[in-house]
């Protein structure tokens, strides 16, 4: 075998010397153009083909990437611990030396839109409350706050 050679027997490619200065990759020629209406009615056999099957891909990704978002979020309530149907306050750890804390327990949740209007109206009144503490310290006639 000659030096110039490959194991295959053909000749070795050349290199050209600005080698080095190329992209590594190159994505433009892999990424499609950007999304187009399409008239199925008048596409030809050939595209129709292609385009149906491209849309197959694309709604089986959908389905697949919903489905692993489901999942997640199914990961992410079983691991907060809650349910539809119950609530809990968020366990807190006792820290060694601290007194145990008190025993958590679950609320049940029998009308869950009229919980969620309360809770509303008890965050609205809360802060209500607070901007008026804040405003009743305020100096009318110099704006400042005391």
């Amino acid at each position: 075998m000659s030096p110039i050679d490959t194991p295959t027997g053909g000749p070795e490619p050349e290199v050209p010397d600005d080698f080095d200065d190329r992209p590594a990759f190159d994505p433009g020629n892999d990424l499609p153009g950007p999304p187009k209406p399409i008239s199925w009615n008048l596409l030809s056999a050939a595209d129709l083909e292609a385009d149906l099957l491209e849309l197959n891909r694309w709604v089986d990704w959908l389905h697949r990437d919903f489905a692993d978002a489901r999942q997640r979020l199914r990961d992410w309530v079983a691991t907060s611990g809650t349910r539809l149907d119950r609530d809990r306050p968020t366990r807190q750890t006792t820290w060694p030396g601290e007194a145990p804390a008190e025993p958590v327990e679950e609320v049940p949740i029998t009308d869950r839109d009229e919980d969620f209007v309360r809770y509303v109206l008890d965050e609205v009144a809360t802060r209500q409350a607070a901007e008026d503490a804040f405003f009743a310290g305020v100096d009318v006639t110099t704006g400042e706050v005391q």
